[in-house]
């Protein structure tokens, strides 16, 4: 199950922007890999390297330290179609299995990264007088163009969780001001280090309780409620209660706290009573740092640092979720080499729980189970040999197979009972992963069948797995939650999904894409939401019928949604559509959704969206505000009226974001400024949110041989270009009404989303002047508009560590790529 590609004989991307190719190695790499190394992969000294890295303008290494071990990703897609793959294993101290290995359990790395060119050696040598003449020309640009932009250079990579921005609201002394003359009081058990974490965030406005005074926050435990994260706050001049329901609640509360706090930018209060039920049970999402396929073989604190937990508990978020493969957590029978260091993982995952528990969040597991396995593995075990959906070699284990079944019950029980904190699993069954026989429900085909599996039926079948991993999970803790993630199964199953889901036991979860299916007409094209957006607002009626389809079986409901970013603009942390946002909570809360999934890999960012979706999380029985405009007075002040003014611009102009599956994934719009151009064409095709390059065939409407059947009406060049245009006119007016605001992230932000789409309309018209009327004239005002744009993302990310990072893509962005691209534009300009 190998993903190394073979190199396409004869095809080599140039890089004529820089003399050399190893030129543009050591320029891609500057900021990631010390020049000891590159000199090893190009077969120099340290100081040939550092003498190419200043002839370029570049300034003296540092940061290096995080960059192999969380941003591995970024390097490797540097140098994916530069090196050979000899030079690769030199640069990462890998091995082919371990690069093989990478590319498959990465998220679909091998993937993302595509077609891989036959890439000559790159050797140092001396330049000549000619290449030493245009070095000299990066380097003047570098200095003209980069090097004033360095007194903004204040963020480090990987440092996300610093904010760098001087508070815009002005700070307010309310009724009741708790000094240092106050004293904290409870009795109850299991509170003591969520009230040692208030008294941290206490200091930071110059306040130290003291042991005891007539001056107190008093807390109880005394209500009775199934509500668990229920609390109560009363406020008066010399005492402040909180009354809660279990210790959650009194950790719920003590957040409130800081979080008024915090809006008035001093430790005072108003004279008020909140009484706080919650209204979505369970809220988790993907770490925002979080490394995907071998997370739990590392110290949890890369993924899940105490900075991240304590920001999402401050925003009402209770749950992360993890990737995770069964034989890597627990015993595989079948075959124990597989399994080997399963309790060192377990033991990392149960520290994380208990870790995470001082924060009110549980541990979510994904899992897509179980996994297939290469021929050879069935030559002992005939009758347990399923089906091969890809023919890549692999085949399922028979999910019919009473082994099959005892293997999911053992593992997941061994998980429970070695990680009680477990907060629980959620599971996909029909997926880019081959796991089931009835992986795509009802649509057999004569080389794919599973004989046993047909005959008993694919919704049969596939509940009868979900059943049997949920049942284990149960058996164990009725607590641990079990989803169902329904990710296609309207499609493979069709009429048969409402069976499927009454066939299922009560503990199971629905878990739908509120998105998904929802139609929508964009430049004249229908279209229809394959996955999920952000710029399309949910649920639609897909969703609605399956969320119904549940409750009239008695199974509780979650929407899978994306609160922060898609994949239309993933390397913005979060973009400030802030309507779309508070619409879809709004929505979601009014069906009685019981649980959110609040991210895929994407959106983990801690950000002001959150906080607006958290306003949903749970009501406040005294208070008949609008919780939306509440949470823009609180946390932007005097600029509430003119930020809400703005937002509705961008979440009009975001509104005619050419949105289809291939544009979503394939297109400009997730790395923006920082693609390359290409003055003639690539010949490459552009890969699944990773590389753009210049296919704009790939980007509307996909190839000859993509599988289209049954797809809404694709799009054209044209349509692409007149609806980036659209969205880029609207989204300029908001942008005007918030020129002359303070600096802040959401002014970042909204700059930052604007970089994506103004580049995606740019590359766009670049490619269709290119290859139609070629006039130099309008294809020159392109690049000029790409080098201001490259420009304006570069001095945000030097800012804001956030910007261009993306969990399961590391940095995809980096200051490199705007920097190089910076280069090539003057270099175009002038050839």
């Amino acid at each position: 199950m190998e993903l190394l590609r073979e190199p396409t004989k004869g095809k080599f991307l140039k890089v004529e922007h820089f003399p050399t190719s190893y030129q543009a190695l050591v320029f891609r790499l500057w900021e990631m890999v010390s020049a000891e190394k590159i000199a090893k992969v190009i077969e120099t000294t340290k100081e040939n390297v550092t003498k190419t890295a200043n002839a370029m303008g570049l300034k003296e290494q540092k940061d290096l330290d995080l960059w192999m071990s969380r941003g591995y990703i970024s390097i490797i897609r540097e140098v994916w179609n530069l090196l050979p793959y000899e030079q690769i294993y030199t640069l990462m101290d890998w091995d082919k299995e371990r690069l093989s290995f990478c590319l498959r359990e990465d998220d679909f790395l091998g993937l993302k990264l595509g077609e891989k060119c036959e890439c000559p050696p790159v050797l140092y040598r001396e330049l000549t007088e000619e290449e030493k003449e245009k070095t000299r020309k990066i380097k003047l640009t570098v200095e003209k163009y980069i090097r004033p932009l360095d007194k903004f250079d204040i963020a480090k990579p990987f440092d996300f969780f610093k904010s760098h921005y001087e508070p815009i609201v002005p700070a307010i002394t309310r009724d009741v001001a708790v000094d240092s003359s106050w004293c904290i009081e409870y009795d109850a058990l299991g509170i003591s280090d969520f009230v040692e974490d208030f008294k941290d965030f206490a200091k930071t406005y110059g306040v130290e309780f003291k042991k005891e005074s007539d001056k107190k926050i008093k807390i109880d435990i005394n209500i009775e409620t199934d509500d668990e994260e229920y609390h109560e706050i009363h406020i008066n001049d010399n005492l402040i209660k909180i009354n809660a329901a279990s210790p959650v609640g009194v950790l719920r509360a003590l957040y409130d706290l800081e979080d008024l706090a915090e809006n008035a930018g001093t430790f005072t209060f108003d004279k008020k009573v909140y009484k706080k039920k919650t209204k979505i049970k369970t809220r988790f999402i993907y770490s925002f740092c979080g490394l995907y396929g071998d997370v739990l073989d590392k110290d949890s604190r890369i993924s899940f640092p105490d900075e991240l937990l304590q920001g999402y508990a401050r925003r009402g978020i209770n749950g992360v979720w993890i990737q995770g493969v069964l034989y890597k957590i627990a015993p595989y029978p079948f075959n124990e080499k597989e399994s080997i260091g399963w309790e060192e993982r377990l033991e990392n995952l149960k520290e994380l729980t208990e870790r995470a528990a001082r924060f009110g969040i549980k541990v979510y597991i994904y899992i897509n189970e179980p996994r297939c396995m290469p021929e050879s593995f069935f030559k002992n075990r005939p009758d347990m040999k399923g089906i091969s959906w890809r023919d890549d070699g692999a085949y399922t284990l028979c999910s019919s197979h009473p082994e099959t079944h005892r293997y999911l019950k053992d593992a997941l029980q061994t998980v429970c009972k070695k990680v009680p904190l477990i907060g629980g699993f959620f599971n996909i069954t029909q997926s880019e992963n081959n796991v089931l026989c009835t992986s795509r429900g009802n649509r057999w085909d004569d080389d794919h069948i599973c004989p046993v599996c047909k005959e008993r039926g694919a919704y049969k079948v596939t509940s009868e797995i979900l059943a049997t991993m949920a049942n284990a999970v149960a058996e164990i803790d009725k607590n641990i939650k079990f989803f169902a993630y329904t990710w296609t199964w309207t499609h493979d199953y069709g009429e048969d999904t409402d069976k499927l889901i009454s066939s299922l036991p009560e503990n199971v979860i629905i878990l739908q894409v509120s998105e998904s299916k929802m139609k929508f007409v964009r430049g004249g094209i229908t279209g229809e939401v394959r996955d999920y957006a952000l710029s399309i607002v949910g649920p639609g009626e897909s969703a609605k019928g399956v969320w119904k389809a549940a409750k009239e079986n008695g199974l509780e409901t979650a929407a899978k949604i994306q609160i922060n970013n898609s994949w239309e603009c993933s390397t913005a942390p979060f973009l400030p559509v802030y309507d779309n946002v508070a619409e879809h909570m709004k929505n979601l809360s009014d069906l009685g959704i019981e649980h959110i999934m609040l991210a895929w890999t994407l959106g983990g960012y801690i950000s002001d969206n959150i906080k607006i979706a958290s306003s949903y999380f749970f009501c406040d029985e005294n208070s008949e505000n609008d919780a939306y405009n509440e949470v823009l007075e609180r946390t932007y002040g005097p600029y509430a009226d003119i930020v809400k003014k703005s937002v509705h611009h961008f979440c009009k102009g975001f509104s005619e974001y050419p949105f289809n599956i291939y544009h979503v994934y394939r297109g400009p719009s997730n790395a923006g400024a920082a693609n390359l151009l290409y003055p003639e064409a690539s010949n490459m095709r552009a890969t699944t949110t990773c590389f753009a390059y210049d296919d704009v065939v790939g980007w509307c409407a996909g190839h000859k041989g993509d599988d289209t059947k049954g797809w809404p009406e694709l799009y054209t060049g044209e349509i692409l270009k007149n609806q980036y245009a659209l969205l880029c006119d609207e989204w300029e007016k908001g942008l005007d009404i918030i020129k002359d605001m303070p600096d802040s992230e959401f002014k970042d932000m909204a700059f930052y989303g604007y970089t994506l789409f103004k580049a995606s309309y740019n590359q766009t018209a670049y490619y269709l002047e290119r290859d139609g009327k070629k006039d130099k004239n309008v294809m020159n005002e392109l690049i000029k508009s790409e080098k201001e744009l490259a420009l304006m993302a570069y001095k945000i990310m030097l800012k804001n560590a956030s910007v261009g990072y993306e969990a399961a893509n590391h940095y995809y962005v980096t200051k490199s790529q705007l920097m190089e691209k910076i280069i090539q534009c003057d270099y175009l300009l002038e050839e």
